[in-house]
């Protein structure tokens, strides 16, 4: 299971894996992609799971409404195929 969405993750109705675990144990590699008017993820519950993942993540916050981020936005397009090329995120 892929965990898209950082409130989706935490529903109890979703099995969790060991792939979804939120701990800042392990490489950095987490990238969150966050609409800042979320009304299916509110941004407080990306920010929680930004702190759970510690140094492990960033999160690109988009000053947006709607469930998903606009992938054609720069300030999303940017740092999300960086993140796919190289592995590397944001600061």
């Amino acid at each position: 299971m892929a965990c898209w969405c950082p409130s989706c993750s935490c529903r109890p109705s979703v099995r969790r894996s060991r792939r979804c675990a939120r701990t800042p144990a392990g490489p950095r590699n987490v990238l969150l992609l966050q609409n800042r008017y979320d009304p299916a993820t509110p941004y407080s519950g990306a920010r929680q799971t930004l702190a759970a993942f510690g140094h492990r993540a960033a999160m690109v916050t988009v000053d947006a409404a709607g469930h998903g981020v606009d992938f054609g936005a720069p300030r999303v397009s940017g740092p999300f195929t960086s993140f796919l090329l190289t592995g590397r995120l944001p600061a």
